[in-house]
């Protein structure tokens, strides 16, 4: 069980093709995954996401990487925040007994460019083979 807070988490570098991102750390490319949201860089969003990536949240679902990267893009009702992560948390086993699944859990909130909290949130993120194929998003 690792449980902790990085204000500035190693990037892994965008070297190798989308969606396969065999050495990377679940818990870095979760961090790369806020990083593009927040830079706006939605080449390395979608390289850190599966073509079959859902998303849940209270809101809304999207059903593929391109539905969420659109709306991340071209809607989202305020593009100018930053996520800032407090605790990352990485389980020592899988409880639903997939070897080859990795879950991490992120914890933290969204603020506006002018530094007022927007909204707190837990992310829960599976990660497969290198890249991210469900994120699950609890808000409040």
């Amino acid at each position: 069980m690792a449980t902790w807070t990085d204000p500035e988490p190693p990037q892994h570098p965008n070297r190798w093709p989308p969606n396969l991102h065999p050495t990377v750390a679940p818990v870095d490319l979760v961090a790369d995954y806020y990083r593009a949201l927040d830079t706006h860089d939605y080449d390395a969003l979608q390289n850190v996401l599966d073509p079959g990536f859902v998303q849940h949240r209270p809101d809304r679902r999207f059903d593929s990487r391109e539905a969420f990267v659109r709306f991340v893009r071209d809607d989202r009702p305020q593009s100018d925040t930053t996520h800032r992560v407090h605790t990352r948390y990485v389980p020592d086993a899988e409880a639903d007994g997939t070897p080859d699944a990795t879950e991490v859990l992120a914890r933290g909130e969204v603020l506006s460019a002018e530094g007022d909290l927007l909204v707190r949130f837990v992310d829960r993120f599976r990660i497969v083979a290198g890249s991210i194929v469900e994120l699950e998003t609890f808000t409040r």
